[in-house]
């Protein structure tokens, strides 16, 4: 299993700077995970969204349509009760694979 983390420039919004990190996962038979840490704060807890990427061939077509999942994660901060560390919420997406130029 390959793994690979990115870390982005630090973004700055109308709140606080936020450092974006990114992390990239190939799993056999499953295809990618990508995924980002929307919240990180080791005291309140965290929050991370993973997009489910699978593998899509194009042969000859221009496009395919594609279904997958995204799961949001809610992590506990570090003074917790006993119990369960993550809360999950899955969401069902569709869309559509194309070959396309990559922005610039």
């Amino acid at each position: 299993m390959a793994h690979l983390t990115i870390k982005a420039e630090t973004v700055a919004d109308s709140h606080a700077p936020v450092a974006i990190v990114l992390r990239v996962i190939d799993v056999p038979g499953l295809g990618t995970i990508v995924t980002v840490v929307l919240v990180a704060d080791h005291d309140q807890g965290s929050t991370t969204f993973s997009l489910l990427v699978p593998r899509v061939e194009l042969p000859g077509a221009q496009s395919a349509p594609i279904h997958t999942e995204a799961i949001t994660a809610i992590h506990k901060g570090f003074i917790r009760p006993t119990g369960q560390d993550q809360k999950y919420t899955v969401t069902a997406l569709c869309g559509t694979a194309a070959i396309a130029p990559l922005p610039r």
